[in-house]
């Protein structure tokens, strides 16, 4: 509740720039010549309507969502390409442990997409340079989240080696205003944590010897 709140007291200031952004990205598209460049004007285009929806949905007293069968590597593969020119510039370099068997799950796509692009943002940020991010994808037989015990999850761990995070940190990392960076405001974490929970899902976190595990765990349903 305290963590909407919040949300919904930012939305307003969200909006103005956002919407901005959304109108100067449709112009460009109308006058760009180079088709090659068009594809950049509808990543833009795409995202800040995916934005939008997703602060319009977390900022309303009753979150909508609209799950559909997905698959989850083209959710990965979606969001580290998004990344790709950060990840570029930092020398920072992308490793993919897919596990093809699992199968389709019935989530709100933008919703996941979203807490990972915040989970791979604060992962790049902590890596100085020429670092590497893995994306590991695993089913799990029987694991209990909370007090419910599911037959099958899946677990997409983000790992980099990157600076860590201190241990006294990681009990608190979830909470709101809380971060390790001097130009974060300590949302990031927070909101993906509520939207893996709205998805009766959590978000773990282990850091050590300067490698840091960001785990999503998710369990396996099909509506």
């Amino acid at each position: 509740k305290a963590t909407r709140e919040m949300v919904k007291g930012l939305s307003h200031e969200i909006k103005n720039p956002l919407g901005g952004i959304m109108g100067a990205a449709q112009l460009l598209d109308r006058t760009l010549t180079d088709k090659s460049q068009a594809k950049f004007t509808k990543i833009i285009r795409k995202e800040s309507e995916r934005l939008l929806k997703l602060i319009n949905a977390m900022a309303s007293p009753l979150p909508s969502v609209n799950k559909d069968m997905i698959n989850i590597h083209e959710v990965t593969e979606h969001v580290t390409e998004l990344f790709k020119y950060d990840a570029d510039n930092l020398g920072v370099s992308f490793i993919k442990d897919y596990d093809p068997s699992i199968p389709q799950l019935y989530l709100d796509k933008n919703q996941i997409i979203q807490a990972l692009i915040n989970i791979i943002r604060n992962a790049i940020q902590a890596i100085n340079k020429d670092g590497q991010i893995t994306i590991k994808t695993r089913p799990l037989l029987k694991y209990t989240i909370g007090d419910t015990r599911h037959d099958l999850v899946i677990k997409i761990d983000v790992i980099d080696n990157g600076i860590g995070i201190p241990e006294k940190k990681l009990k608190e990392i979830f909470y709101p205003m809380v971060t390790t960076k001097n130009d974060g405001m300590g949302l990031g974490l927070t909101i993906a944590q509520s939207i893996i929970m709205q998805n009766k899902g959590i978000i773990e976190c282990k850091s050590k010897n300067k490698e840091t595990v960001f785990s999503i765990i998710i369990p396996w349903c099909t509506g």
